[in-house]
């Protein structure tokens, strides 16, 4: 992912809820060192680079995440048969979904969703790449 998709993502999730007023994030890039198969594919692997994006949210001040509600569409599987019901997820998992259809990401392309445990480990966990050039780091308000 280049910086830009990753700023247009972000932005694109502040339009999509009310829930999130900023957004700070990273845009990181981790070579991948476990492989497979022939050298050949291992070594292609291991000069691949795949990135990742940590993001620090600002709820709303009215944004109670415990009594969030949202409908949305599952996939169930009923003696082999595949057809999406409607379901309301509550809390964290509203949140989550919220997120990942304002970043248009799909279920698995969303790692978790977790609050913040202790400030100063997490400002420093955001940053760790912040003096690596090929790192990005970005942050956006809601317009007002």
């Amino acid at each position: 992912m280049k910086p830009h998709t990753a700023n247009k993502m972000v932005q694109g999730l502040l339009k999509y809820t009310d829930l999130i007023d900023g957004v700070y994030f990273t845009l990181e890039d981790d070579s991948v060192i476990h492989g497979g198969g022939t050298d050949d594919t291992f070594t292609r692997n291991v000069n691949r680079n795949i990135n990742h994006m940590h993001l620090l949210f600002t709820l709303n001040e009215k944004t109670d995440v415990s009594r969030l509600r949202k409908k949305i569409k599952r996939r169930v599987t009923t003696a082999g048969i595949i057809k999406t019901v409607p379901q309301i997820v509550t809390g964290d998992e509203a949140l989550r979904h919220t997120i990942m259809k304002g970043l248009k990401l799909n279920q698995k392309a969303l790692g978790s969703v977790e609050p913040i445990r202790d400030d100063v480990e997490i400002v420093k966990y955001l940053n760790k790449h912040m003096s690596n050039p090929q790192a990005h780091h970005n942050y956006f308000f809601k317009d007002n």
